[in-house]
């Protein structure tokens, strides 16, 4: 895992994923996390993800055409 500043903060691993080399960014579904446990959290400028003391966050906003 990365922050937004691209410096290594530790590793994670998620299970069951679908991967696309074509995407510029990888997706992660929170909705598919919390069916497995994990409970979100958010303030202005960032979401966080908690199970079993392991957090992460989710800091980089990301722009799209439709929004």
């Amino acid at each position: 895992m990365v922050n937004k500043n691209s410096i290594s903060v530790g590793t994670a691993m998620l299970n069951d994923i679908a991967y696309s080399f074509q995407m510029k960014y990888k997706l992660c579904s929170l909705f598919r996390l919390m069916d497995n446990g994990w409970k979100l959290s958010k303030d202005a400028r960032s979401i966080l993800m908690i199970k079993k003391g392991n957090k992460l966050v989710f800091e980089i906003l990301v722009r799209t055409k439709t929004g």
